[in-house]
């Protein structure tokens, strides 16, 4: 494992922080060459400050990577139920004789409009109307002949699809406490502040601070805001730097376009048979009637 990568998406929140250290510290240059202001406070007086930034961001991150573990779960539980929902539905379908690639394709939608949603392309509402146009699938294949039990899990699991999507939808928008946003926003002014009042031994050691703290602050603060909404997805790419990944849907959607394309290939197999068999009937049936005929 490359402990260094070209990856920017890694290294977007670093890149979104160093300007803003960079900003305290030309702050402080112009302090000190314009006005010759090295500050009037000792490190050792704000220490404490610091202390108390570090407890509250380790508070945060804590709260807001409950919901980020809980949602990395989100796609694979996604991907095993539309699965399972696809194969006890094309069991269904067997027993009552129904049209099999019909049912892959409808799941087939209902998979790439979940995998639309998550990039913002399609709306929760309309995700939820495929949902209940294929809860009439459903119940077409009970009315076929399907059996009872059966029907009742696939609508169970329906229902957790439903479910999934619903908790997704709430874990995105709905944020982690924003009184502590609050005091986190607040404590960086503070220590911002503290460190351009600060009078630090030398010169280099005073701007290495400065920049080390600031971007340790400010990048730990976007990091909590990124993932408090892990899906923050936008057209064909993951918005943020802590994105859960959606390649469990992904595989699935390539799994059921594979079982399609087959089932097109066995379809068009069948028919070629047919046909041959057709055929071959036919020349049968002239060859026995040119064996019937008198011979003169």
């Amino acid at each position: 494992m490359k402990f260094f990568s070209l990856n920017l998406l890694k290294w977007k929140l670093f890149i979104q922080a160093l300007p803003f250290a960079i900003g305290i510290l030309l702050i402080k240059i112009f302090l000190i060459r314009a006005f010759d202001f090295h500050g009037f406070l000792d490190i050792n007086e704000i220490r404490l400050v610091f202390t108390s930034g570090v407890f509250l961001i380790g508070f945060m991150l804590a709260g807001t990577l409950s919901d980020y573990k809980e949602s990395e779960k989100i796609p694979g539980e996604i991907a095993t139920t539309l699965e399972t929902i696809e194969e006890t539905s094309v069991a269904l379908a067997l027993k009552t004789k129904g049209h099999i690639k019909e049912i892959r394709l409808q799941v087939l939608e209902m998979s790439l409009m979940i995998h639309s949603w998550f990039y913002r392309k399609q709306t929760e509402k309309d995700v939820h109307n495929k949902l209940s146009e294929y809860n009439q699938t459903i119940h077409t294949l009970e009315a076929a002949g399907g059996a009872p039990p059966i029907v009742g899990r696939l609508l169970i699991r329906l229902g957790d699809l439903r479910q999934l999507v619903t908790r997704t939808n709430v874990i995105s928008k709905t944020g982690f406490l924003s009184t502590g946003y609050a005091l986190l926003e607040l404590l960086i002014v503070i220590v911002t502040t503290l460190l351009l009042m600060t009078n630090f031994n030398s010169l280099g050691s005073e701007l290495a601070i400065i920049v080390i703290i600031e971007l340790i602050y400010v990048y730990m603060y976007m990091l909590i805001h990124d993932i408090d909404d892990p899906f923050e997805y936008e057209e064909d790419r993951a918005k943020g730097a802590a994105e859960v990944t959606l390649f469990p849907i992904e595989n699935y959607i390539d799994r059921l376009r594979d079982r399609i394309e087959a089932e097109d290939v066995k379809g068009e197999q069948n028919e070629e048979k047919s046909s041959k068999t057709e055929k071959g009937v036919k020349i049968a049936k002239k060859a026995r009637k040119k064996s019937a005929r008198p011979v003169t």
